[in-house]
């Protein structure tokens, strides 16, 4: 039989405010991991 392992209370821990913490992102040329990689922006299409 296994050993049960003991139950450990996750801990939430803060980063810093969401100002601070998105505070280096910004629209870029490309896309992310959505699409391939290196897809220029002004080549996406989206459908409603």
């Amino acid at each position: 039989m296994s050993e049960t392992k003991k139950y450990r209370k996750p801990v939430l821990k803060t980063l810093g405010s969401i100002q601070q913490i998105t505070a280096g992102s910004q629209d870029g040329a490309f896309t992310d991991a959505a699409f391939p990689a290196k897809t220029p922006a002004d080549e996406l299409t989206f459908s409603d």
